[in-house]
C-alpha cells in the first residue's frame, strides 16, 4: 500500500475504535467526536512516519549506490 491508503485505513481503523469506545462508555455523540479526534490523530501520525520512513530507505539506497560506485 502507498503513503495515502495507509493513512485513509488507518485513519478509518482509527474511527472505528474511538467511536466504538466513545459509544459504548458515553453515548453515541461523545463515540462520534472521539473517533473523528482519533481518526485525524492517526492520520497526521501515519502520514508523518510514513514519510519520515520514506525519506530514510531513500537516503539508505543513496548510500548504498555511492558505496557501489566508489568501490568499483
Amino acid at each position: 500500500m502507498n503513503r495515502v491508503q495507509t493513512t485513509v485505513v488507518d485513519g478509518l481503523f482509527a474511527f472505528l475504535v474511538g467511536f466504538l469506545v466513545g459509544t459504548a462508555t458515553s453515548g453515541w455523540r461523545t463515540g462520534l467526536r472521539a473517533g473523528t479526534t482519533a481518526a485525524i490523530a492517526s492520520a497526521v501520525v501515519t502520514w508523518v512516519v510514513y514519510g519520515v520512513l520514506e525519506v530514510e530507505t531513500l537516503v539508505e539506497e543513496t548510500t548504498i549506490d555511492t558505496e557501489r560506485i566508489v568501490g568499483e
